[in-house]
């Protein structure tokens, strides 16, 4: 009785949400202490570790000897990996130029104080945003400190997680506020903010001290323990799409760690038309795209359409396997890792310009696929207006195509029929073509003799064991249920209940799957 009496007594109501607001705040404060004493570590890492660079003659391996000396003094700390401590060094010298911050950090930080004049910008403001949001802001502002800082003040003045400011570093958000950057109004986000959350739920932030252990979400263990079947099934599943899609194969019958691709070389590019490719996943993320460099091969009798990476990445893999001593080649192996990173576009268009045949081999999510089919005609239109594309003139032109309208720039400059994919039959040769939701953009970056890698091929069926050949039909409608199904197992997976205004809530459950946006939606 005397609790629903309490409960409904305003005086004691009001006192609890002041306590609440008085813990978060609290919780806040704590973490922002936390996450400022890291950065102003890793500011004098930073220092130290390009000072070092000058003066000492350790050889180019020092860095990564540090790394290792580091986590093995202390195993529960993380950001000491060789890659963080690159990002501390760009991180330092990224602020340290121009008229930027340079004295107040450089000296005053050091002396305990920290001057305005220059500043645009408080040292206990730039020390409470995130390390993350850093390692974000310095990503995407690479040649603009100015740009950079009104960044970090937005985060902070904002309150923005990292997905936010992801979002808002892909706009020209910054040049539509008039690039203004003033003084900090506050130094602390809300305690409500998506900001202040992330910062207390980090355990990232906590590592820095060396707890382990309680500080993570039992609501995330609960929710992974409870699917750890599935769990299990998404992580073999990821391993496996790492080793036989995009590494071919990392190794084969004997245990060496590379194996040489096994191809059906059927012709020799003499063009290489390079297209940058965006694209997104899933069409109901509108500012994310995936990003991958692809190459239009030509010969008097085929086009081949693929990846660039792709070819890069079996070079690579042909030299590391060739003797012994290749395979201790460092640079050859960091190569070989970068073209796996890098090769993004799963789809190989082989066509026949004679018998107007075309052969696709699909290398991604669960399953191989390859299938051939008559070459698809486009009915153009031609229409008005023009352009200019990498330095050509180009006419605009129109057509549909699997279930999407594209807009194309073609340039008859260069007097080739053909495009990127399947896109050939006009007058000039395809600089750019989109489709009218600009959910995939093609456009041409270069044109001429292929540097390298000349060969035309596609896999021998016994290098993808798993390759199934079959119809165009069964190939994209299993390529569209395998992407919808791999999300969707995600998705059920991590599914936490998150507190949201008050109440529980679990962020995409429940949801239809999310669209997989293929390039071909008919077939």
């Amino acid at each position: 009785m005397a609790n629903m009496t309490l409960a409904s007594n305003s005086e004691f109501k009001s006192w609890v949400s002041q306590l609440k607001k008085d813990i978060r705040s609290a919780q806040v404060k704590a973490a922002i202490k936390v996450n400022t004493e890291l950065l102003r570590l890793y500011w004098r890492m930073g220092a130290g570790i390009c000072e070092k660079q000058k003066s000492a003659s350790w050889g180019d391996g020092w860095l990564k000897e540090l790394s290792r000396e580091l986590m093995a003094e202390f195993p529960d700390m993380k950001g000491l990996s060789y890659r963080n401590l690159q990002y501390i060094r760009q991180w330092y010298l990224f602020y340290n130029q121009g008229n930027i911050i340079v004295q107040q950090v450089v000296a005053q930080l050091q002396e305990g104080h920290w001057q305005q004049p220059v500043a645009q910008i408080s040292e206990e403001a730039f020390f409470s945003v995130p390390w993350g949001h850093h390692r974000y802001i310095i990503d995407k502002c690479s040649e603009d400190a100015h740009k950079a800082l009104f960044y970090v003040r937005q985060t902070m003045e904002n309150g923005w997680s990292r997905s936010m400011l992801l979002n808002f570093l892909g706009t020209d958000f910054y040049e539509r506020s008039g690039k203004a950057l003033t003084n900090f109004k506050k130094t602390l986000p809300d305690a409500n903010s998506d900001l202040a959350q992330e910062i207390t739920r980090d355990p990232y932030d906590f590592s820095f001290t060396g707890v382990r252990g309680k500080y993570n979400e039992r609501k995330l263990k609960d929710a992974l323990l409870a699917n750890i079947t599935r769990f299990l099934v998404l992580f073999i599943t990821i391993l496996l799409c790492s080793t036989t899609i995009k590494a071919q194969r990392l190794y084969s019958e004997s245990g060496d760690f590379y194996e040489k691709s096994k191809r059906c070389v059927v012709d020799h590019a003499k063009l290489g038309v390079f297209y940058e490719l965006k694209f997104r996943k899933d069409s109901t993320k509108l500012d994310d795209y995936t990003e991958a460099q692809t190459v239009l091969m030509v010969s008097d009798k085929h086009l081949l359409f693929s990846d660039y990476n792709r070819l890069a990445l079996d070079s690579i893999n042909d030299y590391l396997a060739s003797s012994k001593q290749n395979k201790k080649d460092q640079k050859a192996r960091e190569e070989w890792m970068q073209a796996i990173k890098k090769w993004t576009f799963f789809f190989v268009t082989l066509t026949d310009l004679e018998e107007q045949k075309t052969t696709v081999q699909t290398y991604d999510v669960l399953r191989s696929y390859e299938y051939t089919y008559p070459t698809p005609q486009m009915d153009w239109q031609l229409v008005s207006g023009d352009s200019i594309i990498n330095q050509r003139a180009c006419k605009k032109a129109i057509c549909s195509f699997a279930g999407r309208n594209y807009i194309a720039w073609y340039t008859e400059t260069i007097a080739l029929p053909y495009g990127p994919y399947l896109f050939t039959g006009l007058p000039g040769l395809i600089m750019e073509i989109h489709d009218e939701g600009r959910n995939w953009i093609f456009t041409n970056n270069g044109v001429g003799k292929m540097p390298q890698y000349s060969d035309m091929y596609l896999y021998k069926k016994r290098y993808i064991k798993d390759l199934i050949v079959t119809t165009r039909e069964n190939a994209l409608t299993g390529y569209r249920n395998d992407i919808e199904d791999f999300d969707n197992l995600s998705i059920e997976i991590f599914k936490v209940r998150v507190e949201k205004n008050g109440q529980m809530v679990t962020p995409e459950a429940n949801k239809p799957k999310r669209p997989s946006n293929m390039l071909e939606l008919q077939w």
